[in-house]
Parts: C-alpha cells; structure tokens; sequence
C-alpha cells in the first residue's frame, strides 16, 4: 500500500519559495509518477494558476485530476490543452476519451469530422459509435494525405461491397472539363470496433493523382465523403495556376496600386448551404438597396443544401431574375463555394456575404466610399454584433443578432457619428468582406492551398494581401447583422482547429499584431461614439445604481441579484443604469452601464470621472428618478448633487465599510452625507442594521444578506498530521499576507506538521512558501473552493480578511463549506464562524494573538 507523502516536504520546501514555472511542473511530474497525486496536484495547479501555463501543464493537472476521480476537472482542464494547441491529436484524443467515459451531451458527428488523421483508431471508432448509434445515418468517412499518398477511411451500412468514385482536378473551377473522375470498387470488413453503428469499414491507400489540383470522394448517392482534400505543397511554393502576376512578383518590396481610373462595378456573393429563414432574411436585405442590376448583382451559390425549401426559394428568386445563381452538384465548402463565385466574376469588385447576415439601408454605398478611401486599401470589413475584432458593442465579442429596427437605428447613428471613418485591422473579417479588385488581380485567387473548407481562408487572404501592400480596414460608419455560424455549421470545431494552427505556422506574426490591437483597441472611440450617438433614443431607465465597492467582482456579483434583494420596496424594473469606478493606472474612469438588453444588445459608456456634467446629461436623458447607491467608500459630494437637481429618491445599499473604517462606528460617521440624503436605508448584515437602529437612523429595512451556516454535524474525523489547513483570503492585502504569515511562524516553532494552503494569491507567495510549511496555490474561483476543501482534505479553513464586509456573495459559498472555520466576528463574519467546531476570533486580535488562537483551535480538531 502506497503511503502519501506530505504536501510540503523538508526537501522541497525552500526550493518552491522561488521556483519557477518548470520547476513546479516537473515537481509535479515526479510526484504524479511516484503516485503522490495530492502533492502532484498542488504542484501543478500552482503552475497553472500562478503561471502562464502552457498546454502541457494542464495536460499533466487533467491526468492527475483523472488519477482522483474528478473527470469533470480532468475535461475541463484538456479542453483549455487544446485551445493553446488546437493541432495536436493526441491531445484532443485524450480530451475525446474522457468525454466518452464522463457520457457528456456533446454533438459526437461534429466532433467525429474533426478527427482526420488515423493516429488513434480506437478514439475513432469510439466517438463514431457515440456519433452514429442511432442508426440514422448511412455512411461517414474521412480522408488526409500521408506525404504523396491518400489516405481514405469509409463506413458504411448496407452490401459489403460499394462503388466509390473519386474526382480530380483543378478543384477551383468545378466546371472545367479536363476534371477526372474513376468509379472504386471497395470491399470492407466487418466494423467490429465500432459497437454497430456501422456494417462494414475500409481504410485505403492511393497515390496523388498527377497534376491534380484538389481531389474528392463521394459515395454512390453523390454525397461527398468529407471536404475535399488539397494537393500537397512543397513549402513556400504554389502551383503556376495560382502563381500572382510577374510584374508584382519581381517588385523588392511591395507598393500599393495605383488608383483605378473609377470605381468598379460590385458584385456580392453569397454561399448558401443551410438555414432558410437566415437565408431569406440575408438576401431580402440586400435586394432591398437601391441600385440592384446597375451599381451591383447578387451571386448565389446553392452549395449542394440538404435543405430542398431553400434550394427552391433560390430557384424562384434566380427565375424571378432578382439573383444569379449557382448550383453545385455536391457540397465544396464554404471555399468551394466562394471560389465558383468568383470564376464568375472578372471586373467587379465583390463582396463576399455570410447567408447568416442582415445589412442595413445604404451599406454598399458607405463600404464602397471606404474602399476607395485611398489608393492602397484592399479589403474592407464593418462593424457587426457578432463581428470578431470589429464587434460592437461587445468588444471582440459576440451579441445576439438585433431586432431589426434596432439594428436600423444602430446603424444609421454610425453613418452619423463615424461617417466616412476607417481603422486600419489585423485581417479582415469573411461574414462581411468587401474585396477591391485590383487586390483580387493582385494576389490571382481567394483561398489557401494550406486550408480547407472555409476557415481562416479571409485572414490567409489578409496577410497575403498586406504581402503586396494593401491595407485591411474596418468601416466604422456601417453596422451589419450577424448571427453567427448558420450555414456551415457542423463541421466548425473540427474545421478551426485544422487551419488555426497552419495560419499561425505560416504568419507567426499574426498573434502579436492581434494581441497588439486588442490590447489598444483603437475602434474603442468609434464604439463609443455610437454608444452615446444611441443613448437618447434607446435607454429609458428608472433607476441608476452607484457602486462604490472596493471590489468590483464581489459588487457586480451582489448586482446580479439585485432585483430580489429583500430590503427594497420597489423592485428594479427591466433595464436599469449601473455606474461604477475603474482604475485604469492613474487614471480613472466611470462604466456606465444599462443592465437589461436594449434590442437584445448590451449597452456600455466609459466615462472620464471628472466628467460628472455628461454622466448628469446621460441619467436626465434616460429618465432617471431614483438612484441607489451600493457602499462601499462613501459617494462622492458629485454624486449627491447629480441626485438633488434630478430630483431623484436616494437608497442606500450598505455593503461594505470605507477601508479606512475598522468598525462600524466609524463607517456611519463615514456615510454621514449618504445616509442624510437617503430614505430607505438597507444595511449588509444584522450587525450593522442594530448599528444603525441604535443611532437612530430610519427608515431601516431588513438585511440584505443572512447567512445559514452549514458547520459540520459531529466533529471532523481525525485526519493525517500532514492534512493540509486551507487559506480562503478574500484580497491580496497585506492584512491577509500578515496573518498567513504569523500563523506559519507559530506551527513551525510549534513543531506541528500541518502545512497551510493557501486557496488563492497573497501580497507575497514566495516569501509565504519561503517559510517552508505554506504552499499557494494562485488565483482560483470562489465557485472552486469546495471542491479544493475536499479534494485536498483540509482540516479546517481560515478566512484571514480583517475587512468588514456587510454584504458578500463569496462568504455564503464559505457559510457552505462542511469542514470548521476559523474568522474574525465582525460584520457578515459575525454569522460564519457559528457552529460548535468553529473558532471565532476577535475583531481587535493582533497577528501575534489570532496566530496562537488559530494553533489551539487546530490542536483540537
């Protein structure tokens, strides 16, 4: 029977004090090897929490969280693994095998299409057989090159042998004769591995054909095996059918074109493969804007769809002479489909359109004037909800689609605020792509010969044109609709990972100009431009609450719940107006924030907190009649008399005392100018509405937080010595850093063996685990502490905050804990540390005095 070490050893603890991330990894590794899977797990959840981690570190905290039986830890944990390493199969085989064993509700046919390589038959067969049990599916496959050589994987129900045929050629124009096509005749075996889902399997070998550009299988029902599969290139090299004119080739360094003599017509297309009612939507729109047949056409390609409703409304539209349309036999993909658009169109620009987006009144017009803002831009990209790097209001983020007339309004006040406004991008985004076509002819086609399918094909597209000398801007005076993964939709996990990785192999530089523009974000005033630009027509807004707490996290948690809180009267009502500080170095500002979707769209304003004249402006305009203050620090005078010109009702929400306040006393004296101005009065906590009762002040409501405090039944068995005590601190302070520290010094001169872990960060971890008996583990979600406690099975927790909190959510997850708790009585503290195994410490206890407290109250345990 294997005997586990202590979580701190002698040999190991002056070491981690100043270890590195490598350092704690391979710590982790030797202990996960020798079967020490707690001290393993402490190790390398330092690295991950403390550190950047990289993918291998929670690779290697997934299989120690496996080697504990916490699988839901183990799945989270490889599915972060893979974000940082999308490309790696035996990575996301681990990840697939543990969502088949933890039986997860996951779509298992998406996932299947995105294993392509055959590095883990036995995953395959697994995540098939989850995929396909239901027997409604007739067939999968799956193909990738190996060198020169074509791999092909097939499953079938149905007679042993089929008829496979394979076609090739140049795979960019689908409809050029010199295309081959062979029928294959095909045997299989019994599918065994794959638990019935499937008759028969066959896995083949053939060479590349020569001179064949792209190649494809498909079944005997004309369906495609998988996407079709690209020749293999020789680095750095591409076929001469895909080569860029001479002239620009020769050029040493690249130059922007010169200006054409006008403009080009446009021509818009759209692949549609799925989603009627998107569908429609999408080409409604468009169709809608003046100029249809002169100043621009519309290309719809049907990209083989599986639905016939849409494949018929196409047909009417084409007849009815409003689109030109395209058929494929099978479905190409995304690219596929993109690249017989463009075969058919020689002299226009083109925009390339998602099927799954709505544009605005007068949106060519304005996407036009920005493409020929200057004689060197080659791609323009808008604005949209759901827009990537363009997203507004959700920077870099996605929103629900808005209503449409919401979606009207937005836009027209960025043609208003923004107009004629451009920024330059990264790479462009596809949901919207205006592609001028001197850059088209510049660069001689579309898509990669490094991708497939339809992903990452525009930012290829992007790099390669700034190859050249064109710029990639966003149009900041159009917004258009975007719903966001509609068409092409089952097959994208597997899709992005496949090209994520190869776009980033061949522009390393990509990540850092990104990472460069999200980080300075310079659509920011083009964004709030139209926040503000919107205001007075959309936000309407009883209420505006004021949040002064210290920590912003723990506010905007209690503002989540809000509208039940007990000590209100009158409800919130849908939309309300939240404003709070935020240090931005020096400098800070006030985040003026409408919770409650306006249009199914956030709406958010940064404010200069000297500016109290516009946020005034902001609440007069929204109809602001009562505002409730959420203390916190006392409200500044500015505030107040916002209130007292509004002629607006003042609650005060007590949630925490100013910091330079040790007890309550003090906080009311602090609150003096609050509480004068407020008429309901709703304090944190029982201790602070006798406080206020006994200082006579009225209206005083019910508490806003009680506590039903969960202590252990009987007393906790008796554990190991080496068990560790848990560290719950609420900040980083250096009150909380004192008394881990005091604490330490008194168990080591002690001579007790229990070591400390601390659950979260500190003013100082390294000094803390210098002290040879402490072991931090980094930043973790209050959600996590639980399972921390019981995973590490702590005798008992501390909570070290000498703040006093009057109303917290974190410390009802704390009430919730089944293990005692050792916390200074004051404030909400008052009603945690009340259960027969708890220590309660006085709110005056020095570091010196708490330390030996918390000693004897361990001895016990």
């Amino acid at each position: 029977m294997h005997v586990r070490s202590p979580l701190l050893s002698s040999r190991h603890s002056l070491l981690l004090g100043s270890s590195s991330r490598s350092d704690f990894a391979l710590h982790a590794l030797d202990a996960y090897q020798r079967g020490d899977h707690i001290r393993a797990l402490a190790l390398i959840d330092r690295c991950c929490r403390a550190f950047v981690p990289d993918a291998e570190h929670y690779r290697l905290r997934a299989a120690i969280n496996e080697a504990l039986g916490a699988v839901d830890a183990a799945e989270r944990d490889l599915a972060s693994a893979l974000k940082l390493t999308p490309d790696d199969l035996a990575l996301r085989a681990h990840w697939l095998r543990v969502l088949i064993d933890k039986e997860s509700e996951r779509d298992f046919a998406a996932l299947a299409a995105g294993i392509f390589r055959d590095d883990r038959a036995d995953i395959h067969a697994a995540v098939v057989a989850r995929a396909f049990a239901a027997g409604e599916t007739p067939h999968t496959g799956r193909h990738w090159l190996d060198g020169e050589t074509i791999v092909l994987h097939c499953l079938w129900r149905g007679e042993k042998t089929i008829a496979l045929t394979l076609r090739y050629g140049d795979g960019r124009k689908d409809s050029r004769a010199d295309n081959q096509e062979h029928l294959i005749d095909v045997s299989g075996q019994a599918a065994e591995n794959y638990k019935g889902a499937f008759d028969y399997s066959m896995r083949t070998s053939l060479p590349w054909p020569d001179g064949a550009d792209r190649c494809a299988f498909f079944w005997p029902s004309g369906e495609a095996v998988a996407p079709p599969i690209l020749r293999p290139v020789v680095e750095g090299k591409r076929g001469d059918a895909r080569e860029t004119t001479a002239a620009i080739a020769a050029e040493a360094t690249p130059r922007p074109p010169r200006r054409a003599k006008r403009e080009a017509p446009v021509t818009v297309l759209i692949p549609a493969y799925r989603n009627l009612p998107a569908t429609r939507d999408c080409i409604e729109a468009v169709l809608r804007e003046p100029g249809h047949g002169k100043r621009y056409d519309v290309i719809v390609v049907d990209d083989a769809s599986p639905e016939p409703e849409l494949s018929a409304y196409l047909r009417d539209l084409s007849a009815a002479g409003k689109i030109r349309l395209l058929a494929h036999a099978r479905n190409m993909g995304f690219i596929g489909a993109v690249e017989t658009g463009l075969a058919e169109t020689t002299t226009s620009d083109v925009i390339l359109l998602n099927a799954d987006t709505v544009v605005p009144t007068g949106w060519l017009k304005r996407l036009r004037a920005a493409a020929y803002a200057a004689d060197n831009i080659g791609t323009v990209t808008p604005l949209s909800n759901n827009g990537d790097l363009t997203s507004y209001p959700v920077p870099f983020g996605e929103a629900p689609m808005p209503e449409p007339d919401y979606l009207a309004l937005i836009d027209a006040t960025a043609a208003r605020v923004n107009a004629g406004g451009i920024v330059d991008l990264p790479s462009g985004i596809g949901f919207c792509f205006y592609i001028r076509r001197t850059c088209l002819r510049a660069l001689g086609f579309f898509g990669s010969d490094f991708l497939t399918h339809g992903y990452f094909e525009d930012v290829d597209f992007c790099l390669r044109a700034e190859e050249k000398g064109f710029r990639n801007v966003c149009a900041t005076d159009v917004v258009v609709g975007h719903l966001g993964s509609a068409s092409y939709l089952d097959a994208k996990r597997g899709l992005v990972l496949r090209n994520q990785a190869e776009t980033l192999r061949r522009f390393p530089d990509l990540r850092r100009h990104t990472t460069w523009f999200m980080e300075t974000d310079p659509l920011a005033t083009a964004r709030h431009r139209i926040t503000e630009g919107l205001w007075p027509d959309v936000v309407r807004a009883h209420t505006a609450v004021v949040s002064t707490c210290v920590d912003t996290a723990a506010g905007e948690e209690l503002l989540r719940n809000l509208q039940e809180l007990q000590g209100l009267e009158e409800p919130l009502e849908e939309a309300w107006i939240h404003i709070a500080p935020e240090e931005h170095g020096a400098v800070t500002t006030l985040a003026v924030k409408v919770m409650g979707m306006v249009g199914r769209l956030p709406i958010a304003l940064p404010l200069p907190a000297s500016e109290s004249g516009r946020l005034e402006a902001l609440l007069r305009t929204a109809g602001v009649k009562r505002i409730i203050v959420l203390a916190g620090e006392a409200p500044s005078p500015d505030v107040l008399a916002i209130a007292e010109r509004l002629k607006a009702e003042v609650d005060a929400v007590l949630v925490e005392a100013p910091q330079t306040a040790g007890d309550l006393d003090t906080a009311l004296t602090a609150w003096s100018d609050l509480l004068a101005r407020a008429g309901p009065i709703v304090p944190g906590c029982a201790a602070l509405r006798d406080a206020l009762a006994a200082h006579g002040r009225e209206p005083v409501h019910a508490p806003l937080m009680t506590l039903e405090r969960a202590p252990p039944a009987s007393r906790p068995a008796a554990g190991r010595p080496d068990d560790p005590l848990a560290i719950v601190p609420l900040d980083d302070g250096p009150a909380a850093f004192a008394l881990v520290r005091a604490l330490a010094l008194k168990l080591n001169q002690a001579g007790r063996d229990t070591p400390l872990l601390v659950v979260g960060e500190t003013l100082d971890d390294a000094a803390l685990m210098r002290l040879g008996n402490v072991f931090v583990l980094g930043k973790v979600d209050p959600q996590e502490w639980s399972a921390i406690v019981a995973t590490y099975r702590s005798a008992g927790v501390v909570v070290p905050s000498r703040r006093l909190l009057l109303a917290d959510s974190r410390i009802s997850i704390l009430a919730g804990l089944p293990a005692p708790i050792a916390a200074f009585s004051q404030g909400l503290f008052a009603e945690l540390a009340t259960g027969p195994y708890d220590l309660a410490l006085p709110p005056d206890a020095g570091d010196e005095a708490a330390a030996a407290a918390i000693g004897t109250w361990l001895a016990h345990l």
